[in-house]
């Protein structure tokens, strides 16, 4: 259990992101004639393909709000989208859509700051062993502990690097 290729992840289909859509605002959105009075209801809406929306008002502090109301689960939203291979316009939550920004990785690794040689030549041999041990028992709080002390080093070196450059001009 658990051996060499055991994983699922190769069945893992990422989601559509909102970015690969067509996305419709409510700038977008032609008021239907006939509609101009503002009721509880809304008013009716026509998008550029000819569907019909309905645009719904909440009361704010200065004025109001204007709303699409999702053809598909009547969810409040300001955004429609279209994904590449559908013809049906609803909002991200009904098709299942995430932003490209979180499928993305939020930085380096600690295993890759560990392997810039600008890094290890600053690290004592005491804190590159502190950081395996804490690697190997992979603790959140641990990983956390390690990226700020190599942030830490870091900003040690580039202050280091700055005083060195101040002592060159002043000669």
């Amino acid at each position: 259990m658990g051996g060499k290729g055991s994983t699922r992840w190769k069945m893992h289909r990422k989601k559509d992101t909102v970015e690969q859509c067509e996305m419709i605002t409510i700038a977008e959105c032609e008021i239907k004639q006939g509609c101009d009075d503002v009721s509880k209801e809304g008013k009716i809406a026509k998008l550029p393909d000819g569907n019909e929306v309905l645009l719904i008002s909440e009361d704010q502090l200065f004025g109001f709000r204007w709303w699409i109301k999702c053809p598909s689960c009547n969810r409040r939203v300001k955004k429609l989208y279209r994904p590449p291979a559908n013809t049906i316009i609803a909002c991200r939550h009904c098709h299942n859509l995430t932003y490209h920004s979180s499928q993305q990785a939020h930085g380096p690794s600690v295993s890759d700051l560990l392997n810039d040689p600008a890094i290890s030549e600053l690290l004592s041999i005491s804190d590159k062993e502190e950081i395996e041990i804490l690697l190997r028992n992979q603790h959140n709080k641990d990983v956390m502990k390690i990226i700020m002390k190599l942030r830490k080093i870091i900003e040690l070196s580039r202050i280091k690097n700055n005083i060195e450059k101040l002592h060159e001009e002043t000669e």
